[in-house]
């Protein structure tokens, strides 16, 4: 699931004073925000979408219409070898389905961004109606919508909980791990909400999550969901520019709050303090 350099606003936290993680070059977070929500943003995931969508339906008539044409003057031409050419015609049409439904896939994938776009925009638009002189609008927007899709995914990892306590076919393993996958994406959600809290405190931040959060791998595979049932003591989170910082474990994840959570992130975004 991005940000105005903040003096003292009203309505916004206070920020701290400054200090950077990274680079004077990177745009402040908060300015990235506010880029995502322009205008221009929204059309050049629109033009995306559409690119993708007419580049699968001219390869799939462009190279249908090919294959056949080879097909018929080879058959024609050669026709001792037509079981040949069929089967070379068939690997192109094959080849063709898979470069199609990659297109295809793109497309739905831009569309997802387009409908997120949608939906913080209206929390922004929301926001402004409240305090248009808020110019910390931008990261409360995502916040909000941070904050909707923990309350979704919430319920949504407790329904197949439900449902793999259920007897029979409709219960058991499928169901359990389908929660776990649905945790998998609201302890996620919990860190970037925690993060975006975060930069309210300190908007002159510099960078992004990935910056000073590390996620090892091993979270995003099916080893952590059985290792989660086990609730394995390995950390979830480390963070890369403040090694005397603790790392965030997966019982302390799904523990903490997100204001927890937000403080326990908070002073990576800061520089090791001078011994």
């Amino acid at each position: 699931m991005t940000a105005v350099p903040a003096t003292q606003i009203s309505g916004a936290t206070p920020s701290a004073p400054p200090a950077s993680t990274t680079t004077p070059s990177q745009k402040s977070y908060l300015a990235c925000c506010v880029e995502d929500l322009s205008p221009n943003t929204l059309a050049a995931y629109k033009k995306k979408a559409t690119w993708y969508q007419r580049k699968a339906v001219i390869t799939a008539v462009a190279l249908t219409a090919l294959a056949v044409v080879i097909f018929v003057f080879a058959a024609t031409s050669f026709p001792t070898y037509t079981p040949l050419i069929g089967l070379g015609v068939m690997c192109l049409t094959f080849w063709v389905g898979a470069s199609v439904q990659k297109d295809v896939k793109a497309s739905a994938a831009v569309k997802e961004r387009i409908a997120l776009f949608n939906e913080i925009k209206a929390c922004y638009d929301a926001l402004q109606q409240q305090n248009p002189t808020d110019r910390l609008n931008p990261i409360r927007a995502k916040i909000r919508y941070l904050d909707n899709r923990i309350q979704t995914l919430t319920a949504e990892k407790n329904k197949y909980l439900a449902e793999s306590k259920q007897p029979g076919e409709a219960g058991g393993l499928g169901p359990l791990l389908h929660a776990l996958d649905t945790e998998n994406h609201l302890l996620n959600t919990k860190v970037a909400a925690a993060f975006h809290r975060a930069v309210l405190v300190r908007s002159d931040f510099n960078g992004m999550l990935k910056d000073i959060v590390d996620r090892p791998s091993f979270f995003e595979t099916l080893e952590c969901a059985c290792s989660r049932a086990l609730d394995d003591p390995r950390p979830y989170i480390t963070f890369k520019n403040r090694s005397d910082l603790p790392a965030i474990t997966f019982e302390e994840l799904k523990r903490l709050s997100v204001e927890e959570l937000e403080a326990r992130i908070l002073p990576a975004m800061q520089p090791i303090p001078a011994q």
